[in-house]
């Protein structure tokens, strides 16, 4: 799950802090907010970021994995 509130620049920074991966890879990095609501995705197209939202106006997203708890 991730903040909403971060722009860009700091889902980019998760990527690379709290995954591990490098964010210009030009994976697609898919987050979920904590109502599962809405997901943001955060791609690298050589050029610059895309950050796309998803917001369900009814409802939720009901097979999103589970996060790893260690």
């Amino acid at each position: 799950m991730a903040d909403f509130r971060l722009g860009i620049d700091d889902f980019s920074a998760s990527c690379r802090l709290h995954l591990g991966v490098n964010p210009q890879s030009g994976a697609l990095y898919v987050f979920i907010n904590r109502n599962q609501t809405m997901v943001r995705a955060l791609r690298f197209d050589g050029t610059g970021f895309w950050l796309m939202t998803k917001h369900l106006s009814k409802g939720k997203f009901c097979q999103w994995p589970s996060p790893n708890v260690n």
